[in-house]
């Protein structure tokens, strides 16, 4: 199956360049992209083993990203297909892949970053609860290694919890324990990702005053990463679990800093609708930061849009709540 598996690479680094370069004609475009998606659709084992290997970083940028995706679509669609020692080798290749990217540093482009947190993303929400269990603490602890692993990690936890709705092809038990172990993760979570902020905000600050600009940028992506991984908790976590922390007032401190204003808004917005007595203080500040600078009330949004982000997020909070209550009184 190597030699296969060697030559189906080849050809996809072959159909990878055709897509970016700017010389090739239509026909040959039209023919690439059939062709990734015939192995999406075609025979699995051949495929997963090349994809792995092109996912190594002596291949261009171009060809690791087209590589990571195919891996991605045969995770999260085709899982049952693998025999258990395929998956464990996909496994280990993801959580590998993982580190390996964060510790490429500046090398380390953000396509790159992201599409192994998927990737690793994917594979927990095949191996459900007990995936998510043993990978937790790895993340954690990964996080304080420096700022490319804080980042990385982040970035799954992002993609784990913006999956929580997405299990469509999931039903009952399995569904109701994937719900109740994200549910209870949040204790250990919030506190880590408000020190990831409170940490890397004052890391950049430092370097930024101390003349270093590369490392004042790498500061900058974890404080990011982390307010992303937060607005994606945050928009089904129980409004108690988010109100126990110190996330409202971690977030309402980065108002007034403007390279992460709109990120903090996007967690406080969640949460600013429906707020218990002890969040009332915090989100006041919200309140007034949020007003449009040119006057008037609310928070400037048009055509309706945040009122459709707050009913989304509604939704999901009640839907979570619903599914995992049979299994955790939260």
């Amino acid at each position: 199956m190597q030699a296969a598996a060697q030559q189906l690479a080849d050809s996809i680094v072959s159909a990878t360049a055709v897509t970016h370069n700017a010389a090739s004609t239509q026909e040959q475009r039209t023919e690439a992209v059939r062709f990734f998606e015939q192995l999406k659709h075609g025979e699995i084992h051949s495929t997963v083993f090349a994809a792995a290997v092109l996912t190594g970083t002596q291949y261009a940028l171009e060809v690791q990203v087209s590589a990571y995706s195919l891996l991605q679509y045969l995770v999260r669609n085709r899982w049952g297909e693998l025999a258990p020692q395929e998956q464990q080798q996909v496994t280990q290749l993801a959580y590998q892949h993982l580190r390996d990217v964060g510790h490429l540093g500046a090398q380390a482009a953000w396509a790159l970053k992201s599409k192994a947190a998927m990737l690793l993303a994917g594979v927990v929400r095949q191996q459900g609860p007990e995936g998510f269990g043993q990978l937790l603490p790895q993340l954690i602890a990964a996080a304080g290694e420096g700022p490319m692993q804080a980042e990385i990690s982040c970035l799954v936890l992002q993609f784990v919890a913006e999956d929580i709705m997405q299990f469509e092809d999931r039903t009952g038990d399995w569904r109701r324990s994937f719900l109740s172990a994200l549910l209870a993760s949040v204790d250990t979570v919030f506190p880590a990702l408000v020190k990831l902020l409170q940490d890397n905000f004052s890391a950049g600050v430092a370097a930024s005053q101390s003349g270093r600009p590369d490392a004042a940028r790498a500061h900058a992506a974890v404080v990011n990463a982390a307010l992303g991984a937060l607005s994606s908790y945050v928009e089904w976590a129980p409004l108690g679990r988010v109100g126990g922390g110190s996330v409202v007032e971690a977030c309402a401190f980065f108002l007034n800093a403007p390279d992460f204003r709109d990120a903090a808004l996007g967690v406080l917005k969640q949460v600013r609708f429906l707020p218990p007595p002890r969040l009332a203080g915090s989100l006041l500040i919200f309140e007034i930061a949020s007003r449009p600078r040119g006057g008037g009330g609310g928070f400037g949004c048009r055509s309706g849009r945040c009122g459709a982000r707050r009913a989304a997020g509604e939704r999901r909070r009640a839907a979570a709540a619903a599914a995992a209550a049979p299994v955790r009184r939260v």
